[in-house]
Order: C-alpha cells, then sequence, then structure tokens
C-alpha cells in the first residue's frame, strides 16, 4: 500500500520512497525525510540558524534521561511551561480512552514528548515536523524506549503527500504557525476518517495582539541582524487573534481555557500574555 506522494511531483512513492519521474527521499535514523528540493535547500540553511538560537537562549533539552519523563518535569524546562503540557498529555489520553489502536497524526511533534505517551498508550502515531535535531526535533525518539514513524515535512502540504488517513488528528502547539487557517483546517478533515477528530493544543491568543505583532517584528528584526533570514519559516503570523478563535468556532471546534486560572485572568486585565485554549472538532 503506498503511503505518501512525492513532495516534488505529488505521484505516489514506491516502497524505497521513489516515484515514477524519478525523485527520491532517505530515511535516516528513523526519520523520512519528504522535502521538495526547493524547500529542502532553503529549510538547510534556516534549520542550521534556528537551532544555534535554540542552543544560545538554552531553550534544548540536552539530558537524554529527561525525555522518557516528558512531560513530567520541573516547569520551565528549556524554557517551555510543562505543566500546560502535562495537562495536555492527560486531556488526550482521557479524549481517546474509549478506543484502542487509533491512527493518529500528530503534526509538530517536536522532540516526540506526546508522540512517545500515545505510542505507549498503544495508538499508531504518525509525527510530523520540521525539526529532526537529536535534542530539539525528531531525532529526540532515539532517547525513548518505544518508536513510531517520523517524516520530516512542510506541514502545510500534509494533505498533498499523506495517501493514509487518520482517525485523530492533532495540532500541537501550532495554530500560531499555520499561514491560512481556516483552509488548513478543511485540508486536515481530508485527513480524517469516517467519525474522526481534530484535536487542537495550545491556542494561545492574544488580548492584545498589536503588542503581540510588534514584540514579534522586533524580535525577528534582531534575529535577522544576527543570522540573515527571518525568523520563521513560513509567512505565518505567529501569533494568534480573536477573529482566529472566531474563526476556530466556525469550523466547528469546541474551545475551553486551560485551568491555569490566575495566569489566564491576567492576560485579560492588563493585557499581557495570552488566554490559552484547547478544543476538539469532530469529522
Amino acid at each position: 500500500m503506498k503511503k505518501y506522494n512525492c513532495p516534488e511531483c505529488y505521484s505516489s512513492l514506491n516502497e524505497y520512497f521513489v516515484c515514477k519521474n524519478g525523485h527520491y527521499f532517505e530515511e535516516k535514523e528513523g526519520i523520512l525525510s519528504l522535502l521538495s528540493y526547493k524547500d529542502k535547500e532553503k529549510l538547510q540553511l534556516f534549520l542550521e540558524k534556528f537551532e544555534d538560537f535554540r542552543a544560545k537562549n538554552k531553550l534544548k533539552i540536552t539530558s537524554e534521561a529527561i525525555f522518557p519523563q516528558l512531560p513530567f518535569v520541573a516547569n520551565g524546562l528549556a524554557g517551555t511551561s510543562w505543566k500546560a503540557r502535562a495537562f495536555d498529555m492527560k486531556f488526550i489520553l482521557k479524549e481517546l480512552a474509549q478506543n484502542d489502536s487509533l491512527s493518529i497524526l500528530e503534526i509538530g511533534a517536536w522532540n516526540g514528548w506526546l508522540s512517545y505517551r500515545l505510542t505507549e498508550a498503544g495508538h499508531k502515531v504518525t509525527a510530523v515536523d520540521i525539526f529532526t535535531d537529536k535534542y530539539d526535533g525528531l531525532g529526540a525518539m532515539q532517547f525513548y524506549p518505544k518508536r513510531w514513524t517520523c517524516l520530516q515535512m512542510n506541514v502545510e502540504e500534509v494533505d498533498k503527500i499523506l495517501l493514509s488517513r487518520f482517525d485523530v488528528i492533532i495540532l500541537n502547539w501550532g495554530a500560531a504557525y499555520i499561514v491560512d487557517l481556516p483552509s488548513y483546517i478543511d485540508k486536515l478533515r481530508t485527513l480524517l476518517n469516517k467519525n474522526g477528530k481534530i484535536i487542537f493544543i495550545g491556542i494561545a491568543i492574544y488580548p492584545n495582539y498589536t503588542k503581540k505583532a510588534q514584540e514579534l517584528a522586533e524580535m525577528n528584526v534582531r534575529y535577522h541582524a544576527e543570522y540573515g533570514i527571518n525568523l520563521f519559516f513560513t509567512a505565518c503570523k505567529g501569533y494568534l487573534t480573536w477573529a482566529d478563535k472566531r474563526i476556530l468556532a466556525k469550523k466547528g471546534f469546541h474551545l475551553r481555557l486551560y485551568p491555569f486560572w490566575r495566569s489566564q485572568l491576567k492576560a485579560v486585565l492588563t493585557w499581557k500574555g495570552a488566554m490559552v485554549f484547547y478544543g476538539v472538532a469532530h469529522q
């Protein structure tokens, strides 16, 4: 059964990841790279600079022993709210508790913390991301006692490249980095099995989005001055607004606030920071 289309010409790939037009793709250390030649060249430079940025700002987990413990670690490790991600894991496993061995597509899988927990629970996971660093991307799978399918690809093209259909699709803290959110949700629906569901976690809505936009613009200026490229790989905003929240609701997502009331209330009263939601939409 053919699982993937060629990212270069969109014809199907054979078991050796070669298409009828001779485009071929490689699997290294458990990660199949499905990037167009243009994206691969662009991404190589982007990842080189971005990984340097992450390392300089101490945003990478570098202890191999920590990975199997994720998300149950001290909050704030490597610049990430693991308290929120522990909530994500518990919520998702509860949401899927009535089903065994579901086929799950996780978009924005990062270092595999959720992929591992889903695999451990008996589900069949396909993890997608552009990041492959062994400490800060899909390459971290080697530090877990379970294995799953890892694909390096442009997440905007999942509907064009993936031939499989899934029971569940999870967008892991990535909605702010999608270029056209309404269209992307429509794309994801084409990848769902009957009675499937889409789960978005980490939907950070900024009440004062103009301030957030200014912060990101200033950060991008500094980043470009140091590295010569933009902070984001795509032309995404990098933040979400109330308008995006209304779009999600219109697209069928039932949204709920994370249960961290103090920080959520502060975001409303001071217009600083974000109100963070999670949500589920059914096919």
